[in-house]
């Protein structure tokens, strides 16, 4: 079984579009999103459409953490959460913080 992990894509769509570019040419078996999602100075929203639209097993990261609780601590959420929409919001309080995917 070939796996792959995206992680910190951080909001930068422009990245993330060759990477999903790439992973079409690839074919994996299963794709697996670590986290640390959209929270980032380029796309946040436009990132987070992409990524949901993969609809591959999804950690929360610390970034989804920060994003929820309103640490505003990080520039890179404050950035963000503006710009994310309500239904954004509600997929991301829907990752799990863990993950099984075999026995």
């Amino acid at each position: 079984m070939r796996v792959a992990v995206l992680a910190d894509t951080h909001g930068n769509l422009l990245a993330l579009e060759a990477v999903l570019a790439d992973l079409r040419a690839q074919a994996p078996d299963l794709v697996v999103n670590l986290g640390d999602l959209f929270t980032g100075p380029f796309d946040p929203a436009g990132s987070a459409d992409a990524q949901i639209a993969l609809g591959c097993p999804t950690l929360a990261g610390n970034h989804e953490r920060n994003l929820l609780e309103g640490d505003d601590a990080s520039s890179s959420v404050a950035f963000a959460r503006p710009l994310l929409s309500e239904a954004h919001m509600r997929w991301t309080k829907s990752l799990p913080q863990t993950l099984r995917l075999a026995d």
